[in-house]
């Protein structure tokens, strides 16, 4: 069996369909899927395989590559639905407006260009932003794989070169390896810059491209017991990827670990599949992948990449509280609009090109095809032209307008550190607890007290606010700790840190520990939207403690506040404006008041 019967393989399709319903699912409906965002390297190893092995098959079959012929071919395959789905969604951000404005230009050049994640490390944009995120981040992975297609070529017909296949396999997996070191070594507090990058993110696409490579010596020198073998070791590892996407946490683990993990099991789906597999694991796996349903999705799984996001975000900052009602109705319009890119507009020019696409349409419907076509982009392109952006988000910007407000109404020094609680000579175990005054209450919190601290200061003169955008629970011990060094840790800490992460009960007893028995403790809850699925175990988890230790803690209900008052809220529906933060410092202040009840 030699190279030329692979051609369409049975079962890529339904994978394809598969890795778009967990990528979809990851970003749909938070907390289903914590890992689903593999399905990205789900298919990056299969567009390294496929593309490898139709270039080896080209020179096999004609003796050379045509490269250019291979890029007009990943053009007409890749750029229609591209444009259409950036101008689309461009056109749709102006209709609903709000923060789906935010960074448009940089964003709409990277789109059309294939150079999404460049533009978006230089912009220092981070692709993990829940709070605030930009309509057309997802195109970070058709940009590493538009990369990918122009680079890999030259590098096959070099390749090929050798006749040795095992060279030509080490060559790839190092290439793989080197990626994998890239992004251990590059990975960050924020991995964002590590992930998108072409270069830390390619050893998906490398080990695709190393099977297809070894497809020779595959599949003319396995034995009859190792290909039956292969159909359950497939099995296997897509059941693996599947439920491991599920039960798997989004941990610092996973980059690149994790991924990298993911994208062997990938390979291993894949080898099963092959021509020289089979047996009945092959036989019942290709005809679960091969059924209608995963096939009509498999084909139009592009598409609903393209779509599902920028209709995601649009929802997100329209209607942030209604989680599961805005998936389902952006999960149909993704299908449709998909599907009409599929038939309409991707299959055409795929197989006639962009001017054959006009010809072939049947007479009566060309101009009415063609009018709606023109229209798309004339409007598309003046929506993208005239356009007016916004360089942040409301959230981002009530952030900006409070830091800068708080450095100007900036405190006075602190005093020095007041005494410490006395007992009462009527009831020695009940201390005399100091004066609730802004001098002897610490804050330490999260963006959201960042854009509250012009109303604390306000509220409460004197008091020592640190908080940072982006901070989590687990920041919490190493900030009490140093503070305490700078006696800027008072009599009174509230914390507001439920935004960012969970916070578990091993997080409440070391708030204890880093506290110390003499301070009192204000928990305030955090107030999300759905798609932080941690909010509801952070507050729980608060809750809990107050009751432990009525005597040390005590809870600022923000989040009853918030969800009472969500037009006091920036658009993502967590930071508050200037009302709002009124209310965040008042009740943290009566929440202080009930230590001296």
């Amino acid at each position: 069996m030699t190279n030329e019967r692979i051609g369409y393989i049975s079962g890529l399709d339904g994978l394809r369909a598969i890795a778009a319903m967990i990528v979809v699912l990851y970003h749909l409906v938070p907390g289903i899927a914590e890992a689903g965002y593999i399905g990205v390297d789900m298919f990056f190893v299969i567009s390294g395989f496929l593309i490898t092995a139709l270039l080896v098959k080209e020179k096999e079959a004609r003796g050379k590559i045509s490269v250019r012929s291979f890029w007009v071919r990943r053009i007409r395959r890749l750029l229609p639905a591209v444009a259409v789905a950036t101008l689309g969604s461009l056109a749709l951000a102006r209709i609903f407006g709000g923060d789906t404005l935010t960074q448009l230009r940089w964003q709409a050049i990277g789109s059309l260009t294939g150079t999404y994640n460049w533009l978006q490390i230089s912009h220092a944009s981070s692709y993990f932003d829940k709070q605030s995120p930009l309509l057309l981040s997802n195109m970070w992975s058709l940009a590493v794989e538009q990369q990918f297609y122009i680079v890999w070529p030259p590098i096959v017909i070099l390749l090929l070169v050798c006749t040795v296949v095992e060279i030509r396999i080490v060559c790839a997996l190092l290439l793989g390896i080197g990626s994998i070191v890239l992004h251990a070594l590059t990975v960050g507090a924020d991995p964002t810059s590590a992930y998108v990058s072409t270069f830390s993110h390619s050893f998906g696409l490398m080990f695709g491209a190393a099977l297809a490579l070894a497809l020779p010596g595959l599949l003319t020198g396995s034995r009859a017991g190792t290909k039956a073998i292969w159909g359950w070791i497939s099995w296997l590892s897509l059941l693996a990827i599947v439920v491991l996407s599920f039960i798997l946490t989004d941990s610092h683990y996973m980059y690149p670990w994790g991924m990298v993990a993911f994208s062997i099991l990938m390979v291993g789906t894949i080898r099963g599949l092959l021509p020289d597999a089979s047996g009945f694991g092959t036989r019942s796996l290709r005809a679960v992948l091969e059924t209608p349903p995963l096939v009509w999705i498999g084909h139009r799984s592009y598409g609903i990449y393209l779509w599902h996001w920028p209709l995601h975000v649009i929802g997100f900052y329209h209607s942030p509280m209604a989680a599961v009602p805005t998936a389902l109705i952006v999960l149909m319009l993704s299908i449709a609009l998909a599907d009409v890119s599929y038939r309409y507009i991707e299959t055409p020019i795929r197989t006639h090109g962009f001017l054959g696409w006009l010809r072939t349409m049947p007479p009566l419907h060309k101009k009415k095809a063609a009018g709606i076509v023109l229209a798309a982009l004339v409007t598309g392109t003046a929506v993208a032209g005239f356009i007016t952006e916004h360089a942040t988000s409301s959230g981002q910007q009530l952030i900006i307008d409070a830091e800068k407000q708080a450095k100007e109404q900036q405190s006075t020094p602190a005093p020095p550190p007041l005494s410490e609680p006395r007992d009462t000579p009527e009831n020695p175990k009940r201390p005399v607890l100091p004066n609730v005054v802004g001098e002897n209450v610490t804050v330490i919190g999260d963006s959201v007290t960042v854009a509250a601290t012009p109303a604390l200061q306000e509220k409460l003169p004197g008091i020592v606010v640190n908080s940072e955008v982006s901070r989590s629970i687990k920041q919490f011990p190493t900030i009490a700790a140093q503070m305490a060094q700078e006696n800027q840790l008072r009599p009174y800490v509230v914390i507001a840190l439920g935004t960012n992460g969970a916070i578990t009960e091993e997080d409440a007893q070391a708030i204890l520990n880093a506290v110390g028995p003499d301070r009192r403790i204000v928990l305030v809850t955090a107030s999300a939207p759905e798609y932080a699925t941690w909010v509801p175990v952070s507050n729980s988890t608060m809750r809990e403690m107050a009751r432990k230790n009525p005597d040390r803690v005590v809870i600022a209900d923000w989040q009853s506040i918030a969800l009472a008052h969500p037009d006091l809220l920036a658009g993502d529906q967590i930071h508050p404006g200037t009302e709002g933060s009124a209310l965040f410092a008042n009740e943290v202040f009566q929440a202080l008041h009930r230590f001296q009840k």
